[in-house]
C-alpha cells in the first residue's frame, strides 16, 4: 500500500566489528538494532524501505555512509520529483523537491533513514518485527 510502493531487494546479513548489516552488492545498510535479535549472519533477507525514507547525501536522523547511486528517470508528481535509481543491480525510487530534480545519468550519494528498514523472511514474507 502506498505510491510508490516500498523498495524491496533480497540481501544476505553480515556482520562486522559487532555490527549486523544487509548486503545487496554495492548496498550495505546497517540493520537497526531492534532486529538484531530476529537476523543472524549469512541469512538471506528480503530487505524493504519506504521512497520518503531514501534522501540525497545526509538524510535522516540516523544514517550512515552514502550509496553512489545513478538517476535512471524521474517524473515530476506536484512540487516533488519521483526519482529512479540504481546502485549496483538495484533499482530504487525516493523523492526529492521539484528545486532538486537530478539530471538523468547523474550520480547521487543517496542515503537511507536506519531505523525505517523492514526485513522480511524471505520464504513467507512475515515482518521479522513481528516474529517473537
Amino acid at each position: 500500500i502506498g505510491s510508490p510502493a516500498m523498495n524491496f531487494f533480497e540481501a544476505t546479513v553480515a556482520e562486522q566489528a559487532g555490527q549486523l548489516f544487509v548486503e545487496k552488492g554495492p548496498i550495505r545498510i546497517p540493520v537497526p538494532r531492534k532486529l538484531w535479535p530476529k537476523v543472524s549472519p549469512g541469512v538471506v533477507v528480503t530487505a524493504g524501505i519506504r521512497p520518503s525514507d531514501i534522501g540525497v547525501g545526509a538524510h535522516g536522523k540516523d544514517q550512515r555512509g552514502l550509496l553512489p547511486s545513478l538517476v535512471l528517470a524521474t517524473e515530476i508528481h506536484g512540487a516533488e520529483v519521483l526519482v529512479k535509481a540504481q546502485a549496483g543491480d538495484s533499482a530504487f525510487n525516493f523523492h526529492v523537491p521539484l528545486t532538486q530534480r537530478p539530471e538523468l545519468g547523474r550520480t547521487l550519494d543517496c542515503s537511507f533513514e536506519l531505523d525505517a528498514l523492514h526485513l522480511f523472511d524471505k520464504q513467507n514474507g512475515q515482518s521479522l518485527a513481528n516474529l517473537n
